[in-house]
């Protein structure tokens, strides 16, 4: 029991003592100027009137993505944005649904997603929309009206493309020259 304290004792000592060193020198050096570049990984966005915005993704194994018919002359990122207006023009077109009564909150987006196969056609149709799960229904039901859509290609071959859009839910009831 002696030796134990003792032992106690020596290292109670020691760690005071290893305490007691001088404060570490902070230096201090000369400011650096920081640049913001946005991630790669970023989705373009396309300012629409009234600061309301639409953005849109494309992912899967090809070249060229895939695209609406009206846009297909269209290449890079302004087929890109073609594609997501005329897919708000044809959902805008066949939406039968009545607009909020209050006005959603300015962060809430709609999304929508589908897969366009090699033969041009839109299946997997996909809405994700939290503020009203009848809305999100009823654009589902509008977007089974798109055309046949061109099909992505990878070196030339036709090849399979998934789609993504998000919309602010103003988008789709405002009015059709916005």
């Amino acid at each position: 029991m002696r030796l134990a304290s003792s032992l106690i004792l020596l290292l109670s000592f020691q760690f005071v003592n290893a305490q007691e060193t001088a404060p570490p020198k902070v230096q201090k050096s000369e400011a650096k100027e920081l640049t913001v570049q946005p991630m790669s990984s970023a989705a373009p966005m396309l300012d629409r009137p009234g600061d309301e915005r639409m953005s849109w993704n494309y992912t899967g194994d090809f070249d060229v993505p895939p695209s609406h018919p009206s846009c297909q002359e269209l290449s890079g990122d302004p087929r890109k944005a073609c594609n997501a207006q005329q897919v708000l023009t044809e959902i805008r077109s066949r939406l039968k649904a009545v607009p909020p009564t209050t006005k959603p909150v300015e962060s809430v987006r709609i999304k929508v997603d589908f897969d366009v196969n090699q033969f041009g056609d839109v299946k997997q149709i996909n809405v994700d929309y939290a503020g009203d799960k009848g809305l999100a229904n009823q654009i589902i039901v509008a977007l089974y009206g798109l055309p046949k859509f061109i099909p992505a290609t990878k070196e030339g071959a036709r090849a399979m493309g998934h789609c993504s859009f998000e919309y602010a839910p103003s988008l789709l009831f405002g009015e059709p020259g916005e």
